[in-house]
């Protein structure tokens, strides 16, 4: 039986409960792009991140610093 890929929901709310859990609000970007890569390829996988990070910081639920590849729940400045 093979799993179907999380839908960007379902991936946005697992970043965010992530975020909810840790005393530091942060985690690792790439905790979450290996997590997609286990359901489809690396192209797809990076394409529905960018996805995932251009509604989660429009919906201004989650930011994503790009220089050090971290989500938190703060805009980065």
């Amino acid at each position: 039986m093979v799993s179907e890929a999380p839908s960007s929901p379902v991936v946005m709310g697992l970043i965010k409960r992530v975020l909810d859990e840790r005393p530091s609000r942060t985690a690792p970007a790439a905790r979450f792009r290996n997590e997609l890569e286990d359901y489809m390829s690396e192209e797809d996988a990076d394409d529905t991140f960018k996805t995932i990070v251009s509604r989660g910081r429009y919906a201004q639920l989650v930011a994503l610093d790009e220089q050090s590849e971290t989500f938190s729940l703060e805009n980065p400045g």
